[in-house]
């Protein structure tokens, strides 16, 4: 699984307890906030 928008993240399995979707939307939170809020479809 990889970022739509940077294509940098990729899950780290290494990550215990935490699934890759996970950790995939908190680095898309984190990185692509301004994405996000342009979408409009933030829950």
């Amino acid at each position: 699984m990889q970022c739509p928008y940077c294509k940098e993240f990729r899950g780290n399995s290494k990550v215990r307890g935490y699934p890759v979707k996970e950790q995939l939307n908190w680095h898309i939170e984190s990185k692509h906030q301004d994405k996000l809020n342009q979408k409009g479809d933030r829950k």
